[in-house]
């Protein structure tokens, strides 16, 4: 039986995730950039073209904050809304 698709998430429902108190994790080791609700469930991940949209148009009026570095290979970025 093949595989389940994984659905992707778009950039309407991250924005709809960051209004009701979720936030964007980037995982610098792995690459990964997932969505996490407001009670921390991971919901979906997004793919290169919604994060890079994300990070033009949605990023730029958020709250970043970082821990770790890449020299540790433990970097993680997020972003919410203040």
């Amino acid at each position: 039986m093949p595989k389940p698709k994984t659905v992707l998430a778009q950039l309407a429902e991250v924005k709809r995730v960051l209004t009701n108190g979720g936030l964007v994790r980037f995982v610098w080791a792995s690459g990964h950039t997932v969505l996490i609700s407001a009670d921390g469930k991971r919901l979906r991940a997004l793919d290169g073209r919604t994060y890079q949209g994300f990070v033009k148009t949605v990023a730029p009026s958020l709250q970043e904050t970082s821990a770790g570095s890449i020299e540790a290979k433990n970097l993680i970025i997020e972003w919410k809304m203040d």
